[in-house]
């Protein structure tokens, strides 16, 4: 009996130890399956805060220049000297002086104020009409790197819609890419009725620009509904920046007239970020509107018939487009005063001004004060 008594227990403490070591490994294992949670959860929000340090952008820029009036054509299409220094000199003789901004820059815009055609039958009732003698001028801007190109200006209707259309076909042979808009029937011999509505983009790595162009007279300009459509079209194709390029102004003169004030502005208010005019033949003042940029001119660039030595300065504008790591864009503007007295002087050749009281005459009119 006394050993029986010992067998239960022995039993009983046997059952006891194992179930006490039952219960200790049972709250091991959930110590342990805490603890692991734990750690992963801070893994967790370690991985989580790796990724929200990670930049969305890479650091980026996109360099471009702008300039303005640009002619390499005659009166008529007739044989002037110009024809001798391209023969002699060939394409790129011309813009030597500034060749070190087209070849920094991404992407080189001009206002192309000529046509290239073969036609002969004009607007009738114009008093300036002008095309190329030759084909071959085209390849002043082609081997300078000017491949864009506004076209919505008083020159491009001096031989009519076949001569425009001529015109287009080389510059897309050429890979020159055109843009501008005009919609609207004008009564005005000087700005005619060609039709055109086109727009271009640009792109670098995440940076992608947007180019339109238009009149900005009283007697021909756009309706609020065609700059709508073009600027919103450009924001669908994932335009971050958009530059509109308007023609009008008052002839060699450097002050602003009205249209092209509620004009620059009323694209800024559509939606561009940014405005350069042409069309004067003279630089005009800069405005700051709504932390935007409007040139209202550029003056001349390169108009080979342009004679006068009335209004030689010019201007070149190098924005740098510079994004950062969020995609944020700022913009740069780097303005660089600019000599043409091309058919004065008979070199034709723009060049970079350099005499500090000339820059400062600039500086007064680009900031007003002349």
């Amino acid at each position: 009996m006394k050993n029986k008594l010992w067998i239960v227990f022995i039993i009983v403490l046997s059952c006891m130890f194992v179930g006490c070591a039952s219960n200790n490994k049972a709250e091991n294992t959930s110590k342990e399956i805490i603890n692991n949670e734990v750690e992963n959860i801070e893994e967790s929000k370690k991985e989580e805060k790796e990724v929200e340090q990670i930049p969305k952008f890479k650091a980026q820029k996109m360099v471009i220049t702008m300039t303005g009036d640009t002619s390499v054509a005659s009166f008529y299409g007739q044989r002037i000297y110009f024809e001798d220094v391209f023969r002699q000199n060939g394409a790129g003789y011309f813009l030597k002086g500034l060749e070190k901004y087209f070849k920094n820059a991404d992407i080189n815009i001009t206002n192309l104020e000529n046509v290239f055609t073969d036609l002969n039958t004009m607007q009738q009732g114009k008093i300036y009409t002008y095309k190329s003698y030759s084909k071959d001028y085209i390849d002043i801007l082609t081997a300078n790197n000017i491949m864009y190109v506004n076209v919505v200006n008083n020159h491009m209707q001096d031989y009519l819609q076949a001569g425009f259309d001529e015109s287009m076909q080389l510059l897309d042979e050429k890979g020159i890419k055109y843009f501008g808009t005009n919609l609207v029937d004008s009564n005005d011999p000087e700005l005619g009725n060609i039709k055109v509505h086109r727009v271009q983009t640009f792109v670098k790595d995440d940076i992608k620009l947007g180019m339109a162009g238009y009149y900005a007279f009283n007697s021909s300009h756009p309706s609020d509904e065609t700059i709508k459509e073009d600027i919103d079209n450009l924001k669908s194709q994932g335009c971050n920046f958009i530059i509109v390029a308007m023609h009008g102004g008052g002839q060699e003169d450097n002050i602003v007239l009205e249209r092209q004030e509620i004009m620059a502005r009323k694209f800024i208010d559509l939606g561009a970020d940014m405005v350069y005019g042409h069309h004067p033949h003279a630089i005009q003042r800069i405005e700051d509107y709504n932390g935007k940029k409007i040139y209202y001119s550029l003056g001349n660039f390169l108009f080979v018939n342009y004679r006068s030595s009335k209004n030689p300065e010019g201007l070149l504008v190098e924005l740098t487009l510079d994004m950062d790591e969020n995609g944020q864009i700022t913009p740069i503007y780097k303005n660089v005063p600019i000599w043409w007295m091309g058919g004065y002087t008979q070199k034709y050749t723009p060049i970079e001004m350099t005499e500090q009281e000339s820059i400062d005459k600039v500086n007064r009119i680009l900031n007003g004060s002349l």
